[in-house]
């Protein structure tokens, strides 16, 4: 939720089971997210390999549906990868941050 904040795009964020104020549920939406895939990395191929092989992955199916009348304004899956050196919780910024660029770029005013 973090990113999303600092994206700009929104007024506010609310957490599951919050309620949103029934003035602004036209303008309200919902992000929905499952985690597909982790990939843990290896550094030796990284080592061995080379060209960004052995790196860590992350991969996500992000669903962001309206909440007044439920239609889905956006449907994708992403992925970002980060260096074996760099632990999960880096891996799992740049996925947010990615979510919170695609959502922006994706839901107009």
């Amino acid at each position: 939720m973090q990113k999303l904040e600092e994206s700009g795009r929104f007024e506010e964020i609310v957490g599951e089971g919050e309620v949103v104020d029934p003035e602004g549920a036209d303008r309200a939406f919902v992000l929905q997210g499952t985690l597909l895939e982790y990939g843990k990395g290896s550094v030796a191929k990284t080592v061995l390999i080379g060209f960004g092989a052995g790196r860590r992955s992350l991969r996500a199916h992000i669903i962001v549906r309206r909440r007044s009348d439920n239609e889905v304004v956006y449907d994708k899956e992403l992925k970002v990868r980060a260096s074996k050196k760099q632990d999960e919780k880096k891996l799992a910024t740049s996925l947010a941050k990615k979510i919170a660029k695609e959502i922006k770029k994706r839901i107009k005013r």
